[in-house]
């Protein structure tokens, strides 16, 4: 119970301040600006959307991009080396001290992946279509998706293949599993660099680990499948998970991706509770 009550008392401060207000402002408005060629849409032809539009959001580099750099933002904290912690750290020991962390870096990023799926949601009130199937308008813009595109200005897509194999509500379920995974990956990945090399490599290994859409973005189509599977930052982009481009798949399925995710959320995590008293932390008097 005392673990448990640490892991929260490590989590709410953290998605209750400033930086978690600017993630939700920039995000929030984002994605209204990405919204409205669908939304005006929707008004004009009189028939509600999907509520479940935060996958294909995904599908945009540069939506995604932003978010992971609000996700860095957020977390810029790590490794938790502000003096504010010292006490837990006296009361609980390195070690369970570590674990409380790592459980509030897996609720922040479940918080996160939460709050930018609802600020994709926002934009469509009044036209929204909220029962688990698809809706005629959505199939539509699926099936004329570059007249609709050209003609207003829309910047992602709605993937017809993503909407014949799976609901409204699976596809949203397995979107916000697979980001809030690798959200997790990432900041825990940022917390062992931290702790072993320093913050500076930490964040500059995820923000390129981040980067990496844009490379798999430009990647010859026969190979994008053997290289994506080597970067989880692209895995989020659920919806084209059985979309072929060109001939071939860009992404590894759904479960590989899980399995992946889970082995190497639990590897970072035993790499870090082994090595946090083992190395000498630099306390900062900012709480920040």
């Amino acid at each position: 119970m005392k673990l448990l009550r640490y892991t929260f008392q490590s989590y709410l401060p953290k998605i209750l301040n400033d930086k978690m207000c600017a993630f939700i402002f920039v995000m929030g408005t984002l994605s209204w600006i990405y919204a409205q060629p669908y939304a005006a849409y929707a008004g004009e032809v009189g028939y509600p959307i999907t509520w479940c539009m935060f996958p294909f959001y995904l599908t945009s580099p540069y939506y995604l991009t932003l978010f992971y750099l609000g996700v860095i933002y957020v977390n810029s904290d790590i490794p938790f080396s502000q003096s504010s912690n010292l006490y837990q750290i006296v009361r609980t020991g390195y070690r369970k001290w570590a674990f409380a962390q790592i459980g509030g870096i897996f609720l922040r990023s479940c918080t996160l992946a939460l709050v930018t799926a609802a600020v994709t949601i926002l934009p469509f009130i009044g036209k929204l279509d909220v029962s688990n199937k698809w809706g005629k308008l959505t199939v539509t813009l699926a099936q004329t998706d570059s007249a609709f595109r050209q003609n207003y200005e829309a910047v992602f897509r709605i993937y017809y293949e993503a909407l014949k194999q799976f609901s409204p509500i699976s596809l949203m379920v397995w979107s916000l599993v697979i980001v809030s995974l690798v959200c997790t990956f990432l900041c825990l990945l940022m917390y062992l660099l931290s702790i072993l090399v320093n913050k500076i490599v930490g964040l500059l290994a995820v923000t390129i680990l981040s980067l990496m859409v844009y490379f798999l973005e430009n990647t010859f189509p026969a190979y994008k499948l053997s290289v994506s599977r080597f970067l989880p930052t692209c895995w989020v982009q659920v919806a084209i998970a059985t979309q072929q481009f060109g001939g071939f798949y860009r992404l590894p399925s759904v479960s590989y991706m899980l399995v992946w995710l889970i082995a190497a959320t639990l590897i970072l995590s035993a790499l870090i509770c082994l090595f946090i008293n083992k190395v000498e932390l630099k306390w900062e008097n900012s709480d920040e």
